[in-house]
């Protein structure tokens, strides 16, 4: 005669239960995951340090020209003071750009800004080997001297000088 006992509770399965519980991982399992763990953090931890340093040494930097953008007030510095300058210059003239400068490297920067905000003239580092037949020097932030060019204007920003 089949009995009619059920099964004791423990025993059915569970409603939505498919598997049965993993057992705990062994314990060298274990230190491979902390292992894993640690280093995905150490990694992390230098890529956060490399991006920091990077980020500094970005910020150091960010006054300097490379970092200038048309609403940055240096470069709009640059400009008022080239636009109170240029309409003594003859459209096509050749202008020496002397900036000043603290880095290597930014006057190129500087001589850049220059020639945008001067599109009517023709515009060269102070430093390029055609300086001496430059018909103008703009020295922006600092005075030249210089025996090739004589003072024609001294301002609150720079001066210009003309080719004798």
């Amino acid at each position: 005669m089949p009995s009619s006992v059920a099964p004791p509770p423990s025993a059915a399965p569970a409603i939505g239960r498919r598997h049965a519980p993993r057992p705990d991982p062994s314990p060298g399992r274990r230190t491979r995951r902390a292992a894993l763990v640690l280093l995905l953090a150490v990694a992390a931890a230098g890529f956060v340090a490399e991006v920091m340093r990077f980020e500094r040494r970005l910020g150091a930097r960010v006054g300097s020209p490379e970092g200038w953008r048309l609403d940055s007030p240096d470069a709009a510095g640059v400009g008022h003071f080239l636009s109170s300058v240029e309409p003594v210059m003859p459209p096509g003239s050749l202008v020496a750009f002397a900036p000043a400068v603290n880095l290597p490297g930014e006057e190129d920067f500087v001589t850049l800004w220059a020639a945008y905000h001067l599109p009517r003239q023709r515009v060269i580092g102070y430093g390029h080997y055609a300086t001496g037949a430059a018909d103008w020097l703009v020295g922006y932030r600092r005075t030249v001297d210089d025996p090739r060019f004589v003072l024609v204007e001294r301002l609150p920003s720079g001066t210009l000088y003309r080719r004798r």
